[in-house]
This record gives C-alpha cells, sequence and structure tokens, in this order.
C-alpha cells in the first residue's frame, strides 16, 4: 500500500488534548530516518485506510504514543498537522477525533477534486507520447488494479485503487504542485470516505466511465480524455446526491 509523506512542515498552533499540558519537545532521529511525527501521520492515516480506525473515533494521545512506540511530544504534533489537513478535529472536553463528513461534505469535496484532478488528466494526455516507459507501465499497472478491485466488489480497495490511477497520472502530467496536493494526508483520508457512497449502484457505469478515461489518455487525446473524466465525476456526484 502506498504511505502517505508529510513532505513540507505546516505551520498551526498545537491544540491542547484533555488536561495534558502542551509541551513540544524535538526527537531526535538518526539521518535519513522517518521522522516520528512523520510516522504517526503516516500511521493514522493508514489505519483509517485499514479499518483499524473509523470515522468519529477519539484518538488517545497515550495510547498513541504507546502504539507507536514514541513520547506524547511528536503525538501532539501529529495531531496537530493532521488538524490543519482537516482530517482530525478537536472537541471540547472530548478531545481527539477523526472527522467525519456528511453527504453534502463528500459532494463538496468530490467537486473540488474534480476541479484539480481534470487539471492531471489534460496534461497527462498531452505528454504520455513522452512519457518514460516506466511511468506508463505505472499507468497500465493502476489501471489493471482497478479492473481487480471491480471484480472483487471491494469498494474500500476499488476507491484505493482510483486514488493510486489519479496519482500515476499526476506524475505522467508533470505539474509538481498538483503532484504534492494530491499527496497530502487529507486527499487519501477524504478518498477513502467516498468507499461508503460509491460506487453505489453503479458499479458497471463507474468502471466503464474510468476506462474511457484510461483510453483517451492512453491514446493522447486530449480533449476527449478532459471530457470523459469530467463526465464521469459529474454523474459520480449525481449518485451521492
Amino acid at each position: 500500500m502506498t504511505s502517505i509523506s508529510v513532505t513540507a512542515p505546516i505551520s498551526i498552533d498545537t491544540p491542547q488534548l484533555a488536561t495534558d499540558k502542551v509541551e513540544i519537545r524535538q526527537e531526535r532521529e538518526k539521518p535519513g530516518e522517518v521522522s516520528h511525527v512523520d510516522r504517526l501521520v503516516r500511521g493514522i492515516i493508514d489505519g483509517f485506510r485499514e479499518g483499524r480506525y473509523q470515522p468519529g473515533e477519539r484518538l488517545v494521545a497515550a495510547d498513541l504514543a504507546a502504539q507507536f512506540d514514541v513520547s506524547r511530544a511528536p503525538v501532539r504534533e501529529a495531531l496537530a498537522i493532521l488538524v490543519g489537513e482537516g482530517v482530525v478535529e478537536i472537541k471540547k472536553n472530548y478531545g481527539a477525533r477523526l472527522r467525519a463528513f456528511s453527504i453534502n461534505e463528500l459532494v463538496e469535496i468530490m467537486e473540488v477534486t474534480e476541479a484539480a484532478l481534470v487539471l492531471g488528466v489534460r496534461k497527462c494526455a498531452e505528454r504520455i507520447g513522452s512519457a518514460s516507459h516506466e511511468d506508463v507501465a505505472r499507468l497500465d499497472q493502476s489501471f489493471a488494479q482497478m479492473e481487480a478491485a471491480w471484480h472483487a466488489h471491494d469498494a474500500a480497495d476499488f476507491v484505493d485503487s482510483i486514488y493510486y490511477f489519479h496519482n500515476n497520472i499526476n506524475a505522467i502530467a508533470g505539474n509538481r504542485f498538483l503532484e504534492f496536493v494530491y499527496q497530502r494526508p487529507h486527499f487519501a483520508f477524504f478518498n477513502r470516505h467516498l468507499a461508503g457512497a460509491l460506487p453505489g449502484p453503479g458499479w458497471q457505469e463507474y468502471l466503464d466511465s474510468y476506462r474511457r478515461v484510461y483510453n483517451t489518455v492512453r491514446e493522447g487525446q486530449v480533449h476527449a480524455a478532459q471530457a470523459a473524466f469530467s463526465a464521469h465525476m459529474q454523474w459520480a456526484i449525481s449518485l451521492m446526491k
């Protein structure tokens, strides 16, 4: 499973959890090692994607410190990052918990996602002819994984495979900011929430519409690829409503 990488620090006030005194200390890591904070951020996101954490579940600093074998200081820093990403929320007299989203909120997320990812689809179709063999092979493999998840009718694996597919689309597209934004923790978190709403009754059309996106991108049909992706997103949003 692809890990979520925190590649840039986010400046945000660290929240106070329950009655714990907030005390941030930088723990030393050896050169080349992943920091405790990054490991916690990735671990919480991956834990949600793998079903170990549920939407609305309380995240207790002491429990996370024990689970990841760290002190509470990096736990607080990781939770502060996830608050800034919209993944975790702090409730008075309750502490930190994973966010849960309503259908209306998921629709709004899908609308923003369409606006971002259509850029990747367009630029990938423009650049597919000059893409490396390795990048094209990864794109082909990610669509094959999507088909495999579809055949298994596993909604969680299916939405994960779509996330990986777009990561490969964005890699070929060559827009580094788009690639960076889509790999932020909140996109993987939001994407997994969709497993509860999609593909719903539209399994066949969902795969068929993504096949149209894949085929037009592979053929370098820029306008057709854009149109296919936008049509798919509008159809998927209509299913959620």
